[in-house]
């Protein structure tokens, strides 16, 4: 349910700062544990120009970078649904390389089987195998992830 600041309660279970795909996927989850959560999130439903004017980062000027940071407002984006809304829901596997000899982690591949299984049936995707040596952007297809949930973040007693 959406309220304002004056209808908050005095103590939530959990406190999640952003509505973004993160934010929300997390809100879902903890909801299935019967949790009292509180999502923050200082856009809107639709996109607000004002709103987003807060969204210019400040960089030192390093090299050819340039002062102020045209590329973070363009990509970062303060709704419902958060920077998803400009990068379209595109969600892609780690590929081989990310589990290579040459990767700064220790983790593997099977290792996160299961929550990329988690993951498909939260977000509504179907997995699609690619491979990353073979990859030609032009082929690919961003998953249609299923961000369209504002009614039910909005009518839920407990969000």
């Amino acid at each position: 349910m959406i309220i304002n600041k004056a209808q908050l309660k005095e103590n939530y279970d959990i406190v999640i700062i952003g509505a973004g795909i993160a934010g929300l996927a997390l809100s879902q989850l903890l909801k299935l544990e019967e949790k009292n959560i509180l999502l923050v999130e200082s856009g809107d439903f639709k996109f607000n120009k004002e709103i987003n004017q807060h969204s210019y980062a400040k960089v030192k000027n390093l090299g050819n970078w340039p002062t102020e940071n045209y590329a973070s407002h363009y990509s970062r984006v303060r709704m419902f649904g958060g920077n998803a809304n400009v990068w379209g829901g595109w969600c892609m596997e780690l590929d081989d390389y990310d589990y290579s000899q040459n990767s700064t982690w220790n983790i593997l591949k099977a290792d996160l089987k299961n929550h990329y299984k988690k993951a498909y049936e939260l977000l509504n995707i179907i997995p699609q195998n690619i491979d990353s040596n073979k990859l030609n952007m032009k082929s690919i297809k961003p998953y249609p992830i299923n961000i369209a949930r504002g009614n039910y973040i909005k009518n839920s007693e407990s969000i």
